[in-house]
């Protein structure tokens, strides 16, 4: 490490090149005129690692609401911004990903979330200066995106038909990218369900007796459109829980004057429903 000059017996050496760990040190005199050489027995010297100083970091999501499938961007602020190293970003117990620190900032963009609520954090990892901190939890809230409206079409053939034919029915969904199903009802009774293609459903039946139907087909959406009903001038979409019907209703010439109008709902399974509720008062004409 280096040679002293001894002064009343006394050798002094100043040396600040020790590394973290254990050393052995001995001092080794290397005699005179008068005196032989001689060497210490071996001492100990502990080097820890100097007292590092404490950091902070903050996380902040944009946007916050947002919704599925949308970029969120996570951001880590580390104080001092001298710090140096990288934070890892975590919902909950599973780990998001990991952005290196510049100027005491790290970001992360994620498409990951999904629809519901979110705990979110940062830990920064800390470095030769700064211990590791981890910030406080913020929620993210992610929700469903806004449903389009969709459109059904209904359209049989032959029509008229006889008794025993096999009628077509054909469903049209707008738009054309809608997925799912339609369901086919003679009135009240279900005919069928068929998955949509391209747009499009198709139903064949033999099952229609003698006499007048009124068919309707039945859209049950999907995570992108809404629900929907076939019928000249009629429709149904639901929003939420807010379902909107737009009813085409022709009376025959015996029922002019001033009628109330009623309508009843019930579930796909049939075992609950409404009640008769009026609708109000209309004039037919």
């Amino acid at each position: 490490m280096g040679p002293a000059s001894l002064s009343n017996g006394t050798a002094t050496l100043p040396t600040a090149a020790l590394s973290v760990g254990t050393h052995s040190l001995t001092a080794s005199y290397g005699g005179d005129g008068n005196y032989s050489g001689s060497a210490s027995t071996a001492v100990s010297q502990t080097v820890n690692n100097p007292a590092k100083n404490a950091s902070s970091t903050g996380l902040s999501a944009s946007p916050n609401p947002s919704t599925s499938g949308q970029t969120v961007t996570l951001t880590a602020t580390v104080s001092p911004s001298g710090a140096t190293g990288s934070v890892t970003f975590s919902d909950g117990g599973s780990t998001l990903g990991t952005a290196n620190l510049f100027n005491g900032t790290a970001a992360l963009p994620t498409a990951a979330l999904a629809v519901g609520t979110h705990s979110l954090t940062g830990s920064y990892s800390g470095d030769g200066n700064y211990n590791g901190s981890v910030s406080a939890a913020i929620r993210q809230t992610v929700n469903s995106p806004a449903k389009t409206a969709s459109s059904t079409s209904l359209s049989s053939s032959p029509n008229p038909s006889t008794s025993g034919q096999t009628v077509m029915l054909t469903a049209t969904v707008s738009p054309a990218a809608a997925t799912g199903t339609v369901t086919f009802s003679d009135g009240n009774n279900t005919m069928g369900t068929v998955n949509l293609s391209n747009g499009a459903a198709t139903l064949p039946t033999a099952a229609l007796t003698v006499g007048t139907h009124s068919l309707t087909a039945s859209y049950g959406g999907d995570s992108n459109y809404n629900s929907s009903v076939s019928a000249a001038g009629s429709s149904a979409s639901l929003a939420g829980n807010t379902l909107t019907l737009t009813l085409n209703v022709m009376y025959m010439a015996g029922l002019l004057g001033n009628r109330v109008v009623w309508v009843a709902g019930r579930d796909t399974a049939g075992a609950n429903n409404t009640d008769w509720q009026a609708l109000g008062t209309w004039t037919v004409q």
